[in-house]
């Protein structure tokens, strides 16, 4: 924010003037730094290898490679990982439902970080009896994938 900002996020309510300047200097000493650099690795760490991957589906590494469209992926070090969060403890149906169509409105530009951080965060759109369900949540519960299509491409356009 720049100085004609501050007085708007303390007289909106946003914040108060001590908090203002509390977040001032936590970005001064580098905190917002350390917690990008924090949530990044957290979404890295958070994925599996191709050998983890295929003992969670019950196959063999070497079979980890029929399923290119049914699993997410991406490259660490020139290996690919597997985030965590697309499987299921469910051994006859091991992988998320609807998880390529969802993967599919995934921007390129996402960031294992934001992935993994939209993936647990509980969405106002997914929700069953007044609950707000993560969206792996939802897609195990048979919610609609389109949902989440959606909030995606609206948090996308924004």
């Amino acid at each position: 924010m720049t100085k004609e900002q501050e007085p708007f996020a303390v007289k909106s309510g946003a914040m108060t003037l001590e908090q203002w300047n509390d977040a001032t200097a936590r970005v001064a000493r580098g905190d917002l730094a350390r917690l990008e650099r924090r949530t990044e690795r957290e979404g890295l760490d958070s994925a599996t290898t191709a050998r983890e991957a295929a003992s969670l589906l019950g196959v063999t590494p070497r079979s980890i490679a029929f399923f290119p469209r049914e699993l997410f992926a991406y490259v660490i070090d020139g290996e690919l990982r597997y985030p965590r969060w697309q499987f299921t403890n469910d051994r006859a149906s091991p992988v998320l439902p609807h998880l390529a169509q969802l993967v599919a409105a995934f921007s390129d530009d996402m960031q294992p970080s934001s992935i993994l951080g939209f993936m647990q965060t509980p969405q106002q759109d997914a929700r069953r009896d007044g609950i707000w369900l993560t969206p792996v949540e939802w897609l195990v519960r048979g919610g609609d994938v389109q949902r989440l299509v959606d909030v995606l491409d609206s948090f996308l356009m924004s």
